[in-house]
């Protein structure tokens, strides 16, 4: 669930990112949103613990990085 919700996040982001400019002054806020809702779910659904779930979702974090430092080797 964490990791869906991480990828969910990171595709708004991208979308509020390739806007900015063009579009928009600012990133939008709506991405916001997904880490709130992610909480609140952990908190009404008692088979998910927070722990897990949150390192689900920040794990897009790490994998951004190691694919900028393995492209940028390539």
């Amino acid at each position: 669930m964490g990791a869906l919700a991480g990828v969910i996040y990171l595709r708004l982001l991208a979308r509020s990112i390739g806007q900015l400019g063009r579009e928009s002054n600012s990133v939008s806020k709506i991405q916001l949103l997904v880490p709130v809702v992610l909480v609140l779910a952990v908190s009404k659904l008692p088979q998910l613990e927070l722990l897990p779930v949150l390192l689900g979702f920040l794990l897009y974090k790490p994998a951004i990085i190691f694919q900028v430092f393995f492209d940028s080797r390539a």
